[in-house]
């Protein structure tokens, strides 16, 4: 259990959320000894579902409220008190996620939420304006931030977010590096995670229909080259599972040709079926695939896995859909990168 309050190891593991419902349906299998949630939640709506599916108790969850919606500054400043009002009713372990752009709104609600639950908040740090900064006007900024919200550096979690630098690599390396060298006092705050994202977001063009297509897991990679080059204190690694940084227009057209994404040690495995039509005996041919590939984990390892292996033998009630395998990917993705960081240092 992560508790609030209590400083994150390299052996945690941080997954950038945005409360959808396929996300949200993953978490009730998941075992949360060194597991924290950085759910983007731009409604009261997501947050209800939270109180529903991550529950009550102390296992710590972060909640940044995104205002994807455009509403205007003073509706906006409701809408997170309602947002944490929600949460605290449902005796949810939410700590509150803030950046260096908040409008006075939202920092006077995020303060309130501070002030009235004591856990403190998270500090995510765009990596691309860190590394293009200096350390005198870091260090400014980081002083008006702790002076708006009344805390100081131990009550800050502090994340340096590299989740849209995705070109390479020796790119996430750089601009991590940079960043960090701008951070003054870097062992004072009370966490530090670099999150990355590496899942393609055009898959169907890297990779040809009925195939198995296999992606560097660039994310993994980055950090532990970071790692292995020396950073100024443990960090916690961080990623967005297997989806992506941003926000798609819509939701409403998303049907895609059926495939499964699985997460091996230095790769995602995809297995992807051959059109959009008939999806399901496709994605009970892919699940059958899937449980006989050696780098499948094994019905146990994961509800994700189980559910697989379900559609595999034909005792499932259904194939399932995009958002059921969404769902099955995404509860192996996390179960395997804190099984590899448990059992190997490393996600």
């Amino acid at each position: 259990m992560v508790s609030a309050g209590v400083a994150l190891t390299d052996s945690d593991y941080v997954c950038v959320l945005k409360t959808k419902q396929a996300e949200l349906d993953c978490l009730s299998g998941i075992v949360r000894d060194a597991f924290v949630p950085l759910f983007e939640a731009p409604s009261r709506e997501r947050a209800a579902g939270l109180v529903v599916k991550w529950g009550a108790g102390s296992d710590v969850c972060w909640v940044q409220p995104l205002n994807i919606e455009g509403l205007d500054d003073p509706s906006w400043g409701a809408e997170i008190d309602d947002i944490f009002s929600t949460l605290r009713a449902g005796s949810v372990a939410a700590v509150p996620v803030a950046t260096l752009e908040e409008v006075p709104d939202a920092i006077a609600a995020l303060a309130n939420v501070i002030a009235t639950d004591g856990r403190g908040i998270v500090l995510r740090l765009d990596a691309e304006d860190l590394a293009v900064s200096t350390p005198a006007v870091t260090s400014s900024d980081l002083v008006d931030f702790m002076t708006s919200y009344s805390v100081v550096h131990s009550d800050i979690d502090l994340v340096i977010d590299a989740t849209l630098v995705r070109s390479s690599v020796a790119s996430r390396i750089s601009i991590i590096e940079s960043a960090l060298k701008v951070i003054p006092t870097i062992g004072a705050w009370r966490s530090l995670i670099l999150t990355f994202s590496a899942f393609p977001d055009d898959m169907g063009n890297k990779m040809g229909r009925s195939t198995v297509g296999s992606f560097d897991r660039a994310d993994r990679d980055a950090y532990l080259s970071l790692v292995s080059r020396g950073l100024p204190r443990d960090a916690t690694y961080g990623d967005c599972g297997i989806g992506l940084p941003t926000y798609p227009n819509s939701d409403a057209a998303w049907s895609p040709i059926p495939n499964i994404k699985y997460t091996d040690v230095a790769e995602w495995r995809v297995h992807r079926g051959a059109s959009k039509s008939a999806p399901s005996p496709q994605y009970v041919q892919l699940a059958k695939d899937l449980a006989a590939a050696p780098y499948y984990r094994g019905s146990g390892f994961s509800h994700g896995d189980g559910y697989i292996a379900s559609v595999a033998s034909g005792t499932s009630a259904g194939p399932g859909n995009a958002t059921t395998y969404l769902r099955a990917g995404l509860s192996h993705h996390i179960e395997h990168v804190l099984d590899r960081l448990a059992t190997h240092g490393e996600p």
